[in-house]
């Protein structure tokens, strides 16, 4: 449910996703974040008071200053919820953290990627059409220290190939051989291992089950 989705995001953005994107840390970000308010006046004070500089005693007692504008930000909200009377604007101004938190922490899915056979980007070591990039797998241990800026272009290997003076002109002599490396390690091997593990277990299923006669 949307509830449980937001109990579960809410303190994933207030403890990384806050601080780590730095949502609220220059004037660019804080307008974005700040057009889901439905409340121009509750806007334009924080505009002003963030563009200063000034800090309450309350964001004072927070040493990053995203989670302290973010706090800060929900108690202006709260504070209007309680002095506004029309109902709907209520309902609104109620709504507006959690769709900020949607906005910005909630996994997205790419309606075109979804639904067209061309889009192959999830497959191992295809090309992107425009770029020319080769989709390789990633260390999830390692994830934040992906630079998709770094990833081999078709054209970069075939460059490879032709300046490597191996006499097997194949993808080791090019930045794959890492990435193909890689793919074995996190992927196969251990896929293998389990197909084998599971085969022995049928064959010893299979050879128990089985009646000799002599």
């Amino acid at each position: 449910s949307v509830q449980r989705a937001l109990e579960i995001l809410e303190p994933i953005f207030l403890e990384s996703v806050l601080p780590s994107q730095e949502l609220l840390e220059t004037e660019e970000s804080w307008n974005k974040v700040l057009s889901y308010v439905p409340d121009e006046e509750i806007s334009e004070k924080l505009r002003e008071r963030w563009a200063s500089g000034r800090r309450s005693s309350v964001m004072m007692e927070e040493s990053d200053v995203n989670v302290a504008r973010w706090q800060d930000l929900c108690r202006e909200v709260e504070k209007q919820i309680g002095r506004t009377k029309d109902p709907s604007k209520r309902r609104q101004l109620v709504k507006c953290k959690d769709e900020i938190i949607f906005a910005y922490a909630y996994p997205k899915l790419d309606i075109e990627v979804s639904k067209k056979r061309n889009h192959l980007l999830k497959a191992p070591f295809c090309v992107h059409p425009k770029t020319g990039k080769v989709c390789v797998p990633i260390d999830p241990n390692k994830a934040e220290d992906f630079d998709p800026d770094r990833v081999p272009t078709v054209a970069q290997l075939l460059n490879q190939l032709d300046a490597s003076e191996s006499a097997e002109k194949n993808w080791r002599a090019t930045k794959m051989k890492d990435a193909v490396q890689m793919f074995d390690d996190l992927f196969l091997s251990d896929l293998n291992k389990a197909s084998q593990q599971e085969l022995s277990e049928k064959t010893r299923e299979s050879v128990q089950g089985a009646r000799f006669d002599f």
